[in-house]
This record gives structure tokens, C-alpha cells and sequence, in this order.
């Protein structure tokens, strides 16, 4: 899998491209293989590990901002965030994640943008703007249930 994900990101990602990398990526040795200025976001299988990318900006927060269009912000985590279970969430605001897989491509706050979604390559900004459209003037309440009935 980490031979396909560097594969498919080199084929999508130019080298002075800007990334934004939500982790769980696993050997960080490998990251010197990929094209980008590389924004990482560390987690629990990058923490300990040493990158040879020295150009990389590494951020141990979890939270970074980012402008879309129409100057729209997103806010990319890690792990997604329900503003129903967490109030000291501000429901206005709109989520990049990825660490829960193909659980849940779409929240009603936010898109999972992890690679196992996206046959393991990166999914660009303007991508992630038409989601992001989708998911707050499109998709009814049918797409955000947890379970069918």
C-alpha cells in the first residue's frame, strides 16, 4: 500500500506543489520518495519516526487552516470531529480528516479525504470544493445515517 500511495501521489503532486498530509502515512523514511512541499500533520504512527525531507513542515497540533474558494476555510484534523457529540466544536466550520478510512466519506460537517477513498492518491482542492458543495446543499439526511433500516 505505502509503494502505491507514493506512486499515485508523484503521478498527481509536481514538486512546488503545496500538500497538506493528515497522517497515518507509517514510515516516514519513505516521505523523502514524494513530490511537494510537504504540511504534515503527526499522529500516532508518525510521532516517533525521523524524515529525511528536510523541507517538510511538520505540525503536532492536528489542526491546520487552509483557503478554498470563494476564500472558503477548511479545517483539516486528523481525526473528523462531530459537533453534536463535542460543543466546544463551532458547528460553522467545515472538516478535512481522514484516520477513520472508508468509514464515512462524507460528515455533515466536514469530508474524509483519506487515500483508501481515492484509490490511494491525493485528492486536490478542487475536488474537495464540489465535495464540499455536495455535502452542504446537495445530500439529504439518507447519506449521513449511520446504518440502513
Amino acid at each position: 500500500v505505502v509503494l502505491a500511495i507514493i506512486s499515485n501521489w508523484n503521478k498527481t503532486v509536481c514538486p512546488k506543489d503545496d500538500v497538506y498530509f493528515l497522517g497515518d502515512f507509517g514510515d516516514k523514511n519513505r516521505i523523502n520518495c514524494l513530490n511537494g512541499n510537504i504540511h504534515f500533520v503527526e499522529v500516532n504512527y508518525e510521532r516517533n519516526g525521523k524524515s529525511e525531507k528536510p523541507d517538510m513542515k511538520i505540525y503536532t497540533n492536528d489542526e491546520l487552516t487552509v483557503t478554498g474558494k470563494n476564500n472558503f476555510k477548511y479545517f483539516l484534523r486528523h481525526e473528523p470531529i462531530n459537533p453534536l457529540e463535542n460543543k466546544k466544536v463551532d458547528e460553522d466550520r467545515f472538516y478535512i480528516f481522514g484516520h477513520i478510512h472508508e468509514k464515512n466519506r462524507y460528515k455533515r460537517n466536514g469530508i474524509n479525504v483519506g487515500t483508501d477513498l481515492y484509490n490511494f492518491t491525493p485528492v486536490e482542492l478542487e475536488e474537495i470544493d464540489w465535495m464540499r458543495n455536495a455535502v452542504l446543499n446537495h445530500l439529504d439526511e439518507n447519506v449521513f445515517k449511520e446504518s440502513c433500516e
